[in-house]
């Protein structure tokens, strides 16, 4: 939830129409509920599968070297992240738009690799003795590779600090992420 709330820009459900996507390049991810590894009437393989997040679900099918490349991931029950690009597709009429997989990788895969930093807002009036250590705790628990970012704020007189821990580096994990939702703390993820 956490990777597609804040690295995806596309919902699922907005593949179904993709002339407002045209041009762009998207990522969506979610849970690979079905594959098919088929071949073609003239004997070459590919594969479709459907992946299913939060609001609905689409169906991919990938050709070619596409197929060879990806087809590791075609498995159900794997969590995935695709990226792509909306263009017209290269064969048959080409007027009609094609999501062209560029990439995909397990969500696992993006939380170890691709989450560099993790934004923590902290409003100066909720800040307690209580919270912070509370939060000490869990930073110290959560060792990993990810820089800790706190922006500290005052919206009564719109004054606010930035600071990142030089000390500690975490992992953003489940219970990183209960932490922050338990005590209603804004938090983001970037790349």
């Amino acid at each position: 939830k956490l990777i597609i709330d804040n690295l995806c820009s596309t919902q699922l459900t907005e593949l179904e129409e993709l002339e407002p996507l045209r041009g762009q390049e998207i990522a969506v991810a979610g849970l690979v509920v079905g594959v098919q590894h088929l071949t073609t009437r003239t004997g070459k393989n590919f594969g479709k599968f459907r992946l299913e997040d939060y609001n609905g679900s689409h169906e991919f099918a990938l050709f070619g070297k596409d197929y060879e490349n990806f087809r590791k991931y075609l498995f159900e029950n794997y969590y995935l992240m695709i990226r792509g690009k909306v263009q017209p597709r290269p064969y048959g009429d080409t007027s009609q738009l094609e999501f062209k997989v560029l990439s995909m990788m397990q969500l696992q895969e993006v939380r170890e690799t691709m989450i560099r930093e993790l934004h923590v807002q902290l409003p100066v009036g909720e800040l307690t003795d209580t919270l912070i250590r509370e939060l000490a705790a869990e930073v110290k628990a959560s060792k990993g590779d990810t820089l800790l970012r706190i922006h500290l704020f005052d919206p009564e007189t719109n004054v606010a600090l930035r600071l990142f821990s030089k000390r500690y580096r975490i992992e953003v994990s489940q219970s990183m992420v209960d932490f922050l939702e338990r005590n209603e703390l804004k938090y983001s993820i970037s790349s």
